[in-house]
């Protein structure tokens, strides 16, 4: 007979009955080697005592309670009611048509699997709004930068459609089945992960920061009343790099945490704290990325379901909960740490490909990029057309305030009213001439060579549209605007409110 030593056995077999009774809504109280076990219905079964014995528990320091709440229900064994059944049917058709096709795209060499599956709603998408919706227009499929276009909305409604009908079917073909405890893993397993690549993108961006730049040089010259809601709440946050390294510190927070299991229901707290403010500045500053931003707050509420009841004991009810037991994915060991080490290499590889393409954004695009050659705000002294000089009169539309040399290839002129017009720029820094084209008016343009007389101040000499025009530039001092220069105060005798 072999001599095997099975002590570890006993004591993850003790371990394992422990949690399994606690689970249940026993109490198990500690007396030297053994348990006294409490039922809940308050029957006290001593070592060796029959279930038949009723008497008080007895308080004491090792006692261990629990409240009848689980990770998943207070028994596991229990089925499922009707509702809850009906409802994770629904959540699993929608939320999988509407994260798919992640990962593909995120992970190596899958973009072109991704793109193939995008032309399938490219083509399934304007149907729908021709055939069934009826639309006047055609449905455009364009990349724009918005999240809330016409396709998107009947995207989400074919979502919606298919998630209906599919839960119909699905209720019909399988009303037998009890619960959908093992699905449900993999369904918050899916979600988080997917969760997590948003928010790491998305905070990466800021925490850069790439997606809100410091204001442009342009912006600067502008009224409020002249931009929109959206450009005044990208002023906002690119006036304060802090603030939005900061804001993008918690998104990039919420999406590692979210990537560790044991971690993941602090994660979906951080997650839903942060979406949460940024659907509210979606929906208050009027800038098109609502329907996403909103349906990152579904993600995060789905991921809190389950937990839902204990967040309530400990934060509201002050009550005591002991630490959840989550059910692992698979039933040997070996493969619960193997998908353990891919979550986390997948998560290490989301946050450093993130980071590392915002930050080359950041130096080419962005504002660690080299800057232009004349940069700066430049505002017209003196002008003189066809050897005139020329007033600069506010009721004159054609005759520029300032212009502004910020962006490769472009001129950004300032009238004396109107709007700032953008100009495409063929700028020759070594003969000392340029070229100017309108974007919007192709007979329009102007030649010009220039000389820098002195410093911070350039003289132009050329025609434009045929008429001889001569003007001295003087660049403008950034600091002037007290939107770049203010700073930081810890005192401040009165507010700076300008």
């Amino acid at each position: 007979m072999l001599n095997v030593d099975y002590a570890d056995y006993r004591a993850e077999a003790l371990q394992f009955a422990s949690e399994e009774l606690i689970r249940r809504g026993f109490e198990l109280n500690k007396v030297g080697a053994d348990f006294d076990v409490i039922t809940p219905n308050r029957e006290r079964l001593r070592p060796g005592s029959s279930p038949s014995e009723k008497q008080e528990p007895m308080p004491g320091a090792g006692t261990l309670t629990a409240p009848p709440s689980n990770t998943e229900d207070s028994d596991t064994h229990s089925p499922w009611r009707l509702a809850k059944r009906i409802a994770f049917r629904f959540a699993f058709v929608y939320l999988v048509l509407y994260i798919l096709p992640l990962p593909l795209g995120v992970l190596p060499f899958t973009q072109g699997l991704a793109h193939k599956y995008h032309q399938i709603w490219y083509a399934i998408v304007p149907w729908v709004g021709e055939r069934i919706l009826h639309l006047s227009s055609p449905v455009l499929i364009a990349i724009t930068g918005s999240g809330d276009t016409i396709y998107n909305w009947i995207l989400a409604l074919c979502y919606l459609t298919i998630a209906i009908a599919a839960t119909a079917a699905w209720s019909i073909l399988d009303r037998s089945r009890s619960d959908y405890r093992r699905l449900d893993q993999w369904l918050r397993l899916f979600i988080r992960l997917a969760l997590a690549s948003w928010l790491i993108g998305y905070g990466a961006a800021k925490a850069i920061p790439a997606q809100f730049p410091q204001p442009y040089l342009s912006w600067l010259i502008e009224s409020y009343g002249e931009s929109s809601p959206m450009r005044l709440l990208w002023t906002f946050m690119g006036a304060s790099p802090s603030y939005t390294i900061f804001t993008g510190s918690v998104e990039l927070l919420a999406g590692v945490l979210l990537i560790v299991p044991r971690t993941s229901v602090l994660g979906a707290v951080v997650s839903f704290a942060a979406t949460t403010q940024v659907f509210v500045l979606n929906m208050c500053y009027d800038v098109p990325v609502k329907l996403f931003s909103f349906h990152l707050i579904l993600m995060s509420v789905f991921l809190l379901l389950p937990q839902a009841r204990r967040i309530a004991n400990v934060l509201l009810f002050n009550r005591a909960e002991q630490p959840a037991v989550t059910r692992p994915l698979f039933e040997r060991m070996r493969l619960n740490r193997t998908a353990l080490v891919l979550q986390i290499v997948f998560g290490v590889y989301l946050v450093s490909t993130n980071l590392y393409g915002e930050y080359s954004l950041y130096k080419t695009r962005g504002g660690g990029a080299p800057k232009v050659p004349l940069y700066g705000i430049w505002s017209l002294e003196e002008v003189a057309v066809n050897g005139k000089p020329r007033p600069p009169l506010l009721t004159d539309q054609t005759m520029w305030r300032r212009v502004v040399f910020e962006f490769p290839g472009f001129l950004i002129v300032q009238p004396m009213s109107g709007p700032n017009q953008f100009l495409k720029l063929d700028l020759d820094m070594e003969k000392k001439k340029m070229s100017l084209t309108n974007p919007n008016d192709s007979s329009w343009n102007a030649e010009f060579s220039f000389e820098e007389s002195g410093p911070g101040l350039i003289t132009l000499d050329g025609q434009i549209e045929g008429k001889q025009t001569r003007a001295k530039l003087l660049r403008t001092d950034e600091s002037q605007f007290p939107l770049k220069s203010r700073g930081f105060h810890w005192v401040a005798e009165f507010p700076f409110n300008r």
